[in-house]
């Protein structure tokens, strides 16, 4: 029960208030398996403790981390964990490394070039995308973009913030979400990458929804 042992030191640091903010994360999230509020209700920090052990099992750290880092306690992280990997401090996804593993949703990976029909592969669009194309993505994303953003992009959670609140619109929001995708890859930005990522069978979007991806060839 060592972990348990560490959480709750860990959990003894927090105020009653930064307590509260470390449940509310834990279950109003989509970047990991969140925990029910009936389970947190009334819980002490002992019983808390063996919780985040029993649910996350061995990310029971990680995602504590990455908690700590929403709150924000990036001192007691510093403080608990080392300084260490600090990128979850922007939203990174606690769960990254499994889903980057070959066969995991969620990266490119998981649907190589070489499983892409021969037909619509040699369509595929190798340059950077442009605008237009990401626009007729967006339209078809609806409110599943904030899932597909973190979970499939990859992009930060503090990104996805920015996204909703620099636009009115879920069309627009998730327009602003793939420009972030865009920026971040740069010259890989290519519609067969995004393809590759966005076809996996997991991903809320259908086929015919990446069509623009194969139409803005020259």
């Amino acid at each position: 029960m060592a972990t348990a042992k560490f959480l709750l030191q860990v959990l003894d640091e927090l105020s009653q208030d930064e307590l509260e903010r470390f449940k509310f994360h834990l279950q109003n999230t989509i970047e990991f398996k969140s925990i029910a509020t009936g389970l947190l209700e009334n819980k002490t920090r002992v019983e808390l403790a063996h919780l985040l052990q029993k649910h996350f099992a061995e990310q029971a750290l990680d995602i504590s981390k990455h908690v700590l880092l929403q709150i924000p306690r990036h001192d007691l992280v510093t403080k608990m964990f080392g300084k260490g990997d600090m990128s979850d401090s922007e939203g990174r996804d606690p769960e990254k490394r499994k889903r980057g593993r070959v066969g995991d949703c969620g990266t490119a990976s998981s649907l190589s070039e070489n499983e892409m029909p021969t037909s619509k592969k040699n369509k595929v669009e190798t340059k950077v995308l442009k605008d237009k194309t990401l626009m007729a993505l967006a339209e078809t994303m609806g409110h599943n973009w904030k899932q597909i953003g973190i979970q499939f992009l990859e992009l930060k959670g503090y990104v996805i913030d920015q996204c909703e609140l620099k636009e009115a619109t879920v069309i627009l929001q998730s327009f602003e979400m793939l420009k972030s995708w865009r920026n971040r890859e740069k010259e890989e930005a290519t519609a067969l990458k995004l393809h590759s990522i966005l076809a996996n069978g997991k991903c809320p979007i259908g086929s015919e929804q990446l069509e623009c991806l194969l139409e803005d060839n020259p």
